[in-house]
């Protein structure tokens, strides 16, 4: 009889905590699902000082070569490109940046909600290094909120300081982050292209930015140099900045953030069309928040939703895109 009591899958439906030993809490099999099985999969992908700067600095670089191929980043560039004239009606000059010189908004064109635009988008968001270390900061129910692109030219106008965790009204935040924002990058990061830059170690503050450190930090934010194809990612509460872009050219952007599964995202992917889905794993779907139990109507919580939405699944299960690549490593996988 006591084996009733007892669930050792952590992806079986238990939303009532009635059949698990005593001890195991939610919070409890989480960090063990973390420590058993998420962990092992982040070393296997040789993500250890990636977790460390994440731990210390609040943000950290995973250069081109642990992330995408050359004709990978050629797609991509190629579709953003695409989009942004198809958006505008101006061809992008990519010598000179002529056509987003001195715009009005510190990040250049901005392209909201991208992601259906082209097949070409959908493997980065399944990038086992990629999604592996926005499970480690925000665990592995989390959704997507924002797939969105920018294309900035030479200006004087930056964005000041500030951080990602969207509460503005709130005196202090929670002691873990509720989001994660990702800058893909599609052109070269350096000081003079207009790069995101830093501020150490401030997700510990777990506040928002005074007037005056708006006014005064600039001087101490560390811009990023990264060349095109590295992702940068980075705690929601982590200050940062953007920085004007003083070279010729253009800044080309994937802008990616995540949030917790029970938070409101910043645009709605649940309308995503089957087919879609049909060529994506099964965590595509869950960060679509296909599987989200609420707002509730007249009916209570689904329950086959919320098992679905609870499935934990190896970072090794992503795209087929990348399969060849990390085949490898799944191979170990125990």
């Amino acid at each position: 009889m006591a084996d009733k009591f007892r669930v050792t899958d952590e992806n079986q439906a238990d939303p009532f905590d009635m059949d698990r030993e005593p001890f195991a809490s939610g919070p409890y099999l989480e960090e063990r699902h973390r420590q058993r099985k998420l962990y092992p999969d982040l070393r296997r992908l040789g993500l250890q000082t990636h977790i460390a700067d994440l731990a210390m600095q609040g943000y950290t670089v995973l250069p081109p070569h642990m992330m995408v191929d050359a004709p990978y980043l050629e797609q991509l560039r190629a579709a953003v490109l695409r989009v942004a004239t198809e958006r505008s009606g101006v061809t992008p000059d990519l010598s000179t940046g002529a056509t987003h010189a001195n715009g009005g908004h510190p990040l250049g064109q901005f392209m909201r909600y991208i992601l259906f635009e082209d097949e070409v988008f959908e493997p980065l968001l399944t990038h086992p290094r990629l999604l592996g270390l926005v499970n480690y900061l925000i665990g592995e129910r989390c959704i997507l909120s924002l797939y969105d692109a920018m294309l900035k030219g030479p200006g004087k106008m930056a964005l000041p300081v500030h951080n990602d965790h969207g509460d503005k009204h709130t005196a202090t935040y929670p002691a873990l982050s509720n989001g994660v924002t990702v800058n893909f990058t599609l052109s070269d990061y350096d000081e003079g292209a207009g790069p995101v830059a830093f501020l150490p170690g401030s997700h510990n503050f777990k506040r928002e930015p005074l007037p005056a450190e708006l006014k005064s930090l600039a001087s101490e934010m560390v811009p990023i140099t990264a060349p095109a194809g590295s992702a940068i990612i980075w705690s929601a509460d982590t200050w940062h900045m953007a920085m004007p872009r003083r070279d010729p050219g253009l800044r080309m952007t994937l802008l990616l953030h995540f949030c917790r599964s029970h938070l409101q995202p910043q645009a709605n992917f649940r309308g995503v069309a089957p087919h879609i889905l049909e060529r994506n794993p099964p965590r595509f779907t869950q960060l679509m928040d296909v599987h989200g139990v609420f707002p509730f109507g007249v009916e209570d919580i689904d329950r086959q939703k919320a098992g679905r939405a609870g499935r934990k699944y190896s970072v090794f299960d992503g795209h087929s895109h990348w399969q060849t690549q990390f085949s490898a490593l799944a191979e170990h996988d125990e």
